[in-house]
């Protein structure tokens, strides 16, 4: 008789579809696991500026993967930013520059509730705009950003510092940001 019911419910078991169990989906799991999910994040606007230099840039930033909860986020960053050094001398130029790079970097970004922070690394056009010091060719950069968003992700204050692999390829300040 036990025999009996156990091929019985056994059949009964494997004829039903698996689909009628039901099963956990893995990202409800862990809401920071990274799955595919392309799509544009965000238009950043950003002005910072220290005692040795300052820079204005736009940047378009693109995601690849992302986490159900978006916190963790992985893609690119296309942006173009101009800077210069400012001169300690009285009446003095900034020297050299000012530079306008153009950039392609991947990107990663922890986004908070209210902080940000994303480090990047890619390629820069480095393009001097001083006559005296041309300087333009692609190099490696790298760099990293700290957001404190004041309202909503859409204003920020912003800790911005990059370089890159050429002798004044490089800045970094506090300023602000913001991001349509």
């Amino acid at each position: 008789m036990y025999k009996k019911f156990i091929v019985i419910f056994s059949l009964l078991v494997l004829s039903f579809p698996k689909n009628n169990f039901s099963q956990q989906d893995s990202t409800s799991i862990n809401p920071n696991k990274l799955v595919l999910n392309p799509k544009f994040f965000a238009i950043q606007f950003d002005a910072v500026s220290s005692l040795v230099s300052s820079e204005i840039g736009l940047s378009l930033d693109y995601d690849l993967y992302s986490s159900p909860n978006t916190k963790h986020n992985f893609g690119f960053r296309f942006s173009a930013e101009h800077y210069g050094f400012l001169s300690l001398d009285v009446g003095g130029k900034t020297e050299p520059g000012p530079f306008l790079d153009v950039n392609i970097l991947g990107r990663y970004s922890l986004r908070g509730e209210r902080f940000g922070f994303s480090p990047v690394i890619g390629l820069s056009y480095h393009n001097s705009m001083d006559e005296e010091y041309p300087d333009n060719a692609i190099y490696f950069k790298w760099g990293f950003e700290i957001k404190f968003n004041l309202f909503t992700n859409h204003f920020g204050l912003l800790l911005k510092i990059a370089k890159s692999s050429t002798n004044y390829g490089g800045y970094g300040g506090i300023g602000l940001a913001i991001c349509l």
